[in-house]
C-alpha cells in the first residue's frame, strides 16, 4: 500500500467516522476521536507488513501488542462498537479486505452484556454480523451451524466476535487456548474465505479493559500485585500463553493478511516493571529529594519484560475537551481505619440530601418545565462502598463488608449487599434476604428504582456503567506488597473502581425520561432566558451543578493510595471551576445561534410577545408589528 492509497483510506475513514458520530449522537468526543484514529493508523501500518507471530518465549525481540490508554468513562467501549467498527468495515471492505473484529472482555458478565447490547444496536443498521460467545456448549453449536451453512456470512461486510477471557484461557495447567474457541475462529475464517474469495481477511483483536500480565515467570509471580487471571492458589499467570496462542492461530490461514492486537484501558496494569510513586518522607539511593505533594518522584516496582506497549496519542487532548461529557470531581474526604463509620455517615447524608433535593425540585419545577419538554430526573442517586481486601496477604488492613452492613443495619440505612457468597436488600427497615442473586443485581442496576447505597467487591466495578452513582467509599488501607522498599502501592485498580461515578447525570431528562446531557441543559437554559424565565434558568443550573459531580470518601494508609488517587482524579477530571467555565462557553455558543433582532413569528424572543399583546389578531396588524420590529 503506497502513500497515496493510505491518504485516500484515511480520508474515507474520517468522512464515514464523522457521519456515524452524528448518527449516534456522539459528536465532540475529541479524545476518543484521536485515539480511534490512531488505532486505524495502526491497522493501515499492519496491512502493509508481512505476518509476524507474537513470541512469549522471547519477549524482548517479539512483536508487541499496542495499548491505548483512555480515561475511564471516556466512551471507549461505546464508540468502538457503535462507530469505529462499522467505519473500519465501510473503509476496508470496498478495498477487498474483509475485517474480522474480535472483542475480548474481562470475565465480567455485566461488561460483556453492555458490549453485546451496543453491538446489537450497531448490527441492526450495518452489514455486519455479531456473534456472542457465552459458553462451551453454545460455541460448539455455533461451529456446527457455520459448517452446515456455507453462506452463513452472505450479505455481510464484516464480522464481530464478542468473548471473554474465560473462553480463551484453558487453565493454569494447560496454559493454552480452549480448543473450541480456536475452532470457531478457524471455521469463521474458512467460511468467509469461501464466500468472499476475492477478499483478504484482516483480524483485529480488541482487548477491552486489557489489564493483562505478560508472562508467568518467577519474578512476575513474586512482584505482581494481584493478577485478575489467577484461578487457584498457585499465583501463576496463565492467561497470556493462552492469549498468545489464540492470536497467533488466526494468522495460520492463507487468506488472513495480518492480525493486530489493540488494548484499550483507562488504567492499564500491563507492565510488570512499573513506575510508582515513592512514599512521602523516604529517599531512595540515588535520589536527592524526598516525595513532593504531587507524587512526582517515582521508583521501579516489580520487573520483567512484557508484550504490551503503550501508544501515546498523536495529538494532545486537554482536560477541558472531556468536561461536558462526564461529571466533575468534587473532592475527597479521608479518615483512618478506626473512624470508617464517619465516612459512611457522611456519604449517606450526602446521597440522602441529593435525592431529597431532586424530589423537591421535581415538585416545584416539573410543571414549569413541561412546555420545554423537560423535567427533573428523580432516579435514586447511589453511593458505592468498596469493601474487602485489596490483597490476601497477612497484614492487610481493611473493613469487611459484614462490618459495614452491620453498622448500616444498626443505623437503619437503606442499602444492598452484593458479594459472591452473600447478597440482600435492606430497605425501609426491612431485610429482604430471600432474593435470588440476579434479583439483587437487578435492583442495584435498575435506574428507575435503584437503591442509595451498595456494598460490593472491587472486581464488579471493571467497566461497570451505572449513571446514578454519585460517589464511592474505599475501605482499605492498601498494604504494600514490597514492604522492604519505600514505594507507594500502585493504585490503578482503585482508580478504575473510583471512577465509576464519573458519569453524566445532570439531574434533568425529557418527558420521555431520556437523560439530558450538559450540552442539552445549556440549550435549555438559553431557551429559558430568551423567554424571560431567568429565575427558572438559574434553578436549572443549580440542579445541573449539584448533580453532575462525584465525590470520594477514603481510608488513609501508609501506602498513600488515598493521596495518589486524589492527585490523579484532580489531574484527569474537571473541577467545579472548569465545569462552570465550559458550561458558560456552551451557553454562549447557543446564544449566538439566535440573532438579537428578528421578524419570525415563531421566535420565542419576539413572536410570543406579539401574539400575547394583540387583542384582535389579524394579518394586517401583524405585518405592521413585524415592520416595527424590523
Amino acid at each position: 500500500m503506497n502513500i497515496e492509497e493510505k491518504k485516500k483510506l484515511i480520508y474515507d475513514y474520517e468522512k464515514i467516522y464523522q457521519d456515524k458520530l452524528i448518527k449516534n449522537g456522539l459528536e465532540d468526543r475529541l479524545r476518543m476521536n484521536v485515539l480511534l484514529g490512531d488505532v486505524f493508523g495502526n491497522i493501515l501500518e499492519d496491512i502493509s507488513k508481512p505476518k509476524e507471530l507474537f513470541n512469549l518465549t522471547d519477549i524482548p525481540n517479539s512483536r508487541k501488542f499496542s495499548v491505548f490508554k483512555a480515561k475511564p468513562n471516556s466512551g471507549k467501549s461505546t464508540m468502538t462498537n457503535l462507530v469505529f467498527i462499522p467505519t473500519v468495515t465501510g473503509v476496508l471492505y470496498p478495498c477487498n479486505i474483509f475485517p474480522v473484529h474480535i472483542i475480548v472482555n474481562p470475565d465480567s458478565i455485566m461488561l460483556k452484556q453492555q458490549v453485546s447490547d451496543a453491538l446489537q444496536v450497531m448490527t441492526n443498521t450495518e452489514p455486519i454480523i455479531s456473534m456472542d460467545l457465552i459458553s462451551k456448549k453454545l460455541t460448539i453449536e455455533r461451529i456446527r451451524t457455520i459448517r452446515k451453512n456455507k453462506t452463513y456470512f452472505a450479505g455481510t461486510q464484516g464480522v464481530v466476535l464478542n468473548m471473554s477471557h474465560g473462553l480463551i484461557n484453558a487453565g493454569i495447567q494447560k496454559k493454552r487456548c480452549k480448543e473450541e474457541t480456536l475452532e470457531l475462529v478457524k471455521v469463521t475464517i474458512e467460511n468467509i474465505h469461501s464466500q468472499f474469495p476475492d477478499h483478504k481477511i484482516l483480524v483485529h483483536v480488541i482487548s477491552d479493559e486489557c489489564r493483562i500480565s505478560s508472562a508467568s515467570n518467577e519474578l512476575n509471580k513474586k512482584y505482581k500485585e494481584k493478577s485478575t487471571f489467577v484461578n487457584d492458589k498457585s499465583d501463576l499467570i496463565s492467561f497470556m500463553p493462552a492469549f498468545v496462542e489464540f492470536v497467533n492461530s488466526t494468522m495460520t490461514h492463507s487468506s488472513v493478511i495480518n492480525t493486530l492486537v489493540t488494548g484499550l484501558d483507562g488504567t492499564p496494569t500491563y507492565n510488570m516493571r512499573q513506575k510508582v510513586p515513592l512514599k512521602k518522607g523516604n529517599v531512595l539511593p540515588g535520589l536527592s529529594q524526598s516525595q513532593d505533594d504531587n507524587y512526582s518522584k517515582m521508583t521501579e516496582y516489580g520487573g520483567g519484560e512484557e508484550l504490551w506497549e503503550e501508544q501515546s496519542l498523536s495529538k494532545h487532548v486537554p482536560k477541558s475537551e472531556d468536561t461536558l461529557h462526564e461529571s466533575y470531581y468534587d473532592g475527597m474526604m479521608t479518615k483512618d481505619l478506626q473512624n470508617f463509620t464517619k465516612l459512611v455517615d457522611n456519604a449517606d447524608k450526602y446521597v440522602t440530601d441529593l435525592n431529597s433535593f431532586n424530589r423537591e425540585k421535581s415538585k416545584k419545577l416539573d410543571l414549569l418545565l413541561k412546555p420545554y419538554d423537560a423535567k427533573i430526573d428523580t432516579r435514586i442517586r447511589s453511593i458505592i462502598i468498596i469493601s474487602g481486601s485489596d490483597d490476601d496477604r497477612s497484614g492487610s488492613r481493611y473493613i469487611k463488608s459484614e462490618q459495614v452492613t452491620k453498622y448500616m443495619i444498626e443505623k437503619n440505612i437503606d442499602h444492598a449487599l452484593f458479594t459472591d457468597d452473600k447478597y440482600y436488600v435492606f430497605e425501609d427497615g426491612k431485610m429482604k434476604n430471600d432474593l435470588e442473586f440476579h434479583e439483587v443485581e437487578d435492583i442495584i442496576d435498575d435506574e428507575d428504582k435503584g437503591i442509595k447505597i451498595v456494598v460490593l467487591k472491587r472486581k464488579r466495578l471493571v467497566g461497570w456503567n451505572h449513571p446514578p452513582i454519585c460517589g464511592s467509599v474505599g475501605l482499605s488501607e492498601h498494604t504494600d506488597l514490597m514492604s522492604k522498599f519505600p514505594t507507594a502501592k500502585n493504585f490503578e485498580p482503585n482508580a478504575q473502581a473510583n471512577t465509576r461515578p464519573a458519569r453524566i447525570f445532570t439531574g434533568l431528562c425529557d418527558l420521555n425520561d431520556k437523560p439530558l446531557s450538559p450540552k442539552d441543559v445549556a440549550k435549555l437554559v438559553v431557551k429559558l432566558k430568551l423567554n424571560n424565565k431567568h429565575n427558572l434558568s438559574k434553578e436549572i443550573e443549580e440542579v445541573l451543578l449539584k448533580n453532575n459531580k462525584f465525590k470520594v470518601w477514603y481510608i488513609t494508609g501508609d501506602s498513600d493510595v488515598h493521596g495518589q488517587l486524589d492527585i490523579w482524579l484532580k489531574k484527569n477530571y474537571s473541577d467545579s471551576k472548569l465545569f462552570k467555565q465550559m458550561f458558560e462557553e456552551e451557553k454562549q455558543k447557543n446564544s449566538e445561534i439566535h440573532p438579537l433582532e428578528c421578524t419570525c413569528i415563531t421566535c420565542p424572543q419576539h413572536g410570543k410577545d406579539i401574539l400575547e399583546n394583540l387583542e384582535n389578531f389579524n394579518e394586517e396588524i401583524l405585518n405592521l408589528k413585524l415592520e416595527e420590529i424590523a
